[in-house]
């Protein structure tokens, strides 16, 4: 889960909005959108 959040933080202060981090989080780590959707309720990513 670290490198996740580690991941989506770089892609935040790179300037890139939420769903843009959501979107990669979900396509680098092979999520399905519930999966994603469940974490981002948890504001994992």
């Amino acid at each position: 889960m670290e490198l996740k959040v580690g991941f989506a933080a770089d892609l935040l202060a790179q300037g890139h909005s939420c769903t843009v981090v959501t979107t990669r989080v979900t396509e680098e780590y092979k999520l399905s959108k519930r999966e994603a959707q469940k974490l981002k309720r948890r504001q994992w990513i």
